[in-house]
């Protein structure tokens, strides 16, 4: 399997460090391994409070070969000296500037061999036996998006908020991205097929790849279980407004109804400002209206402090 020849558009190579085994000779071991290789591709950025963890939760998986990459947009805190302290279990990592959050993501593909491509940013982590549950559900016969449930974090006190598991309609896509992109594993043929991610959008980047590819046909597999924990607080969280726009926007461009879509839009967005009020004059009631959102979190084997 060779990793995908998409032009690098505008990686630089100024200031480059890397480092990881695919620079020395075993890594062609997992090449020709039987079983599927599964690609995991991690982007940060000045990520030292929370890198430790997702690098262990890959290293750490229950199913074999992983090849692992992390694409670092040139870090200036701690971030690189703990790649380097797994610098032996970590297949690939370059630390250099990027484009952004879906340049990074587009340079680890181009970079990555694996058959199935999953992409896990440095707030995020996986459950104990993740990738082992979608391969459990992979076929090499059709190209598919394998997605599952995702655990959200408070990112204060490190507690499980909600579980969020996709609607069984997946057409609400045109509504908000209804898939959670970090419990995603995608065939690579698809990104051979559909294109990368879209540089355009700096916020719905993820929305808009899964929006294009269930547009185009592309088939969809939920795994109903647990495969990713979720801190609250992430780039879109951060700037929910201007997610919510770029959201509404390129649903509208994939065919979504105006008048509907619009609604969802002003809905996503007076929802998100009264959480934030409430986070901000009244943590408890916050907390407690989290817990009335909680389906199920008893097969998640993470248990938090």
């Amino acid at each position: 399997m060779k990793a995908l020849s998409f032009p690098a558009g505008n990686m630089k190579t100024l200031d480059r460090l890397e480092g990881g085994t695919r620079l020395g000779t075993h890594f062609d071991r997992k090449l020709n391994s039987d079983a599927p290789l599964v690609s995991v591709i991690t982007i940060c950025l000045n990520a030292e409070k929370t890198l430790e963890q997702t690098i262990q939760s890959v290293i750490n998986q229950t199913y074999n070969p992983i090849e692992f990459l992390i694409i670092d947009g040139g870090s200036t805190d701690s971030t690189l000296d703990i790649i380097r302290k797994y610098d032996n279990q970590i297949d690939y990592w370059v630390s250099e500037p990027d484009g952004g959050t879906s340049d990074a993501i587009n340079k680890g593909i181009q970079l990555s061999c694996g058959a199935l491509i999953g992409i896990l940013c440095a707030d995020d982590f996986y459950e104990k036996g993740a990738v082992e549950t979608i391969i459990g559900n992979y076929s090499a016969d059709t190209p598919k998006i394998y997605h599952g449930d995702m655990t959200r974090i408070d990112v204060h006190t490190g507690e499980k908020t909600f579980l969020l598991k996709p609607p069984e309609d997946l057409g609400r896509m045109f509504q908000g991205c209804a898939v959670n992109t970090p419990a995603t594993f995608v065939d690579r043929r698809i990104f051979e097929k559909h294109g990368l991610f879209n540089r355009d959008y700096k916020f719905a980047d993820d929305h808009e790849f899964l929006l294009r590819s269930f547009s185009l046909g592309v088939e969809f597999n939920y795994v109903p279980q647990n495969i990713t924990f979720m801190r609250e607080g992430g780039r879109s969280q951060k700037h929910y407004i201007r997610a919510c726009w770029e959201s509404f926007n390129l649903s509208i461009r994939y065919g979504g109804a105006v008048p509907k879509t619009l609604f969802v839009f002003l809905i996503t967005v007076l929802k998100k400002a009264v959480e934030r009020r409430i986070a901000k004059w009244c943590p408890p009631l916050l907390k407690r209206y989290n817990s009335l959102k909680i389906l199920s979190l008893k097969n998640s084997t993470w248990h938090g402090n």
